[in-house]
């Protein structure tokens, strides 16, 4: 393959097997197109939501006696909420999400009156200890991508594309990663195989497609509700999350096991 480096562009440097995981601004369509290769049109469902998270200091935890809170009530109606949950170091992970003009702001004010219209007093007064130095970051534009390779009539061999370099989800689902980690499995467990039969590239491309499937469905059929979904498929998973949704805050037994599935962890 050739590459840009830092002594300066077209250095070439042999390699069995080339992998793309360069993330959600990867070239690929783009080199698979300059090289003949008929790419389809990407599948993009964006739901125009975005987040904020800030850190808040362990002394700082807004309500002592839980360790998570999620606020679901207006997520139907409004298209908004937030939580927060204790995670590594003594701090907290504060969110507000929401969609379109409901998308969260990043100063203190803002997120105090972002809180106080979710009215769930335990965000208000985790909201009242942000300040100035609390370190706050905005997310606004996180559309659902989605790669077709598996499409392909034509393939290179000795190339795979993984992680968001093929499939961004809307970072909100918390399954990007985790898609990354199936997609490796897949990678350890066929990448031996092709430095003898790369003609098996092409199929290997398609196993991990197939990773991001249920993902995507699932990511998709989220932002269906607000966004033309990309399939009927995804604008049936998305009538069902319309009804799950109303459910969740009045059925605890209900939201673990949606997170249990919208995770990834469970089949």
């Amino acid at each position: 393959m050739e590459v840009d480096t830092a002594h300066g562009p077209g250095e070439r440097i042999a390699a069995d097997l080339v992998v793309d995981a360069s993330g959600r601004n990867s070239q690929a369509h783009r080199w698979l197109t300059r090289l003949g290769y008929q790419v389809p049109p990407d599948r993009t469902v964006d739901a125009q939501l975005g987040y904020t998270t800030a850190w808040l200091p362990g002394q700082a935890a807004p309500d002592a006696d839980h360790r998570l809170l999620y606020e679901l009530g207006q997520l139907t109606s409004h298209g908004r909420g937030g939580g927060f949950s204790e995670v590594d170091n003594q701090q907290t992970l504060l969110c507000f999400f929401g969609r379109g003009s409901q998308r969260p702001p990043s100063d203190p004010d803002g997120l105090v009156a972002f809180a106080t219209r979710l009215k769930s007093p335990v965000l208000i007064r985790a909201a009242t200890t942000i300040d100035e130095h609390t370190p706050v970051h905005r997310y606004a534009h996180l559309p659902n991508r989605r790669r077709e390779y598996h499409r392909m009539r034509r393939w290179p061999q000795r190339f795979l594309v993984i992680g968001d370099a093929h499939c961004v989800f809307n970072a909100l689902y918390a399954q990007g990663m985790t898609v990354a980690a199936l997609q490796s499995l897949v990678l350890r467990e066929c990448a031996p195989a092709l430095q003898h039969t790369p003609i098996r590239t092409q199929a290997v491309q398609r196993r991990l497609s197939r990773r991001t499937t249920v993902p995507w469905l699932l990511a998709t059929g989220q932002g269906a509700r607000w966004a033309r979904p990309d399939t009927l498929r995804s604008a049936l998973t998305g009538r069902l999350m319309r009804h799950l949704m109303d459910r969740l805050p009045t059925n605890p037994h209900l939201y673990i096991a949606f997170l249990k599935v919208m995770q990834l962890l469970p089949p």
